[in-house]
């Protein structure tokens, strides 16, 4: 038969989450609508309740849509969910169910540097070719305005 490797025995891979109960899963849709509701009308309820002083030519302008009440209530309501996010995270600690190994080989470095500078270089490339295929429209419109 040869040699064998050794039979080693795997560790039953830890429980990421315990069964929701029916009235927890139901809070948790509870507070979810809550919270969408609340989004939909900061982000796009409340702007128009306060038009803008000094009109734009811009689409949201035009409606009287202010993009700076938009902007501010789209911070407060991320912070809200990450506050909310913290304090519901302190109570049950939650671990990983992947597990990061702590000394990389070099192979796996280069291989990741190679193709973050082929993403790079195609994504420059790109942009720089879009920039010039639009680049003479862009000049003849301001040229027509002017």
């Amino acid at each position: 038969m040869g040699n064998a490797a050794p039979a080693t025995e795997s560790t039953p891979a830890p429980q990421v989450m315990s069964r929701l109960t029916f009235p927890r899963a139901a809070w948790n849709g509870v507070w979810i609508t809550i919270v969408g509701l609340l989004v939909y009308y900061a982000l796009f309820r409340l702007p128009f309740s306060f038009p803008p002083h000094q009109r734009l030519m811009s689409a949201s302008y035009a409606f009287g849509f202010n993009n700076g009440v938009a902007i501010l209530a789209m911070t407060g309501m991320l912070g809200l969910v990450t506050l909310l996010s913290l304090v519901i995270r302190r109570r049950a600690a939650i671990e990983l169910p992947i597990s990061f190994p702590k000394k990389r080989d070099r192979e796996a470095k280069r291989s990741e540097r190679l193709e973050f500078a082929i993403a790079a270089a195609c994504y420059t490339g790109l942009m720089y070719v879009r920039l010039r295929l639009s680049c003479g429209r862009r000049a003849t419109f301001f040229i027509e305005r002017g």
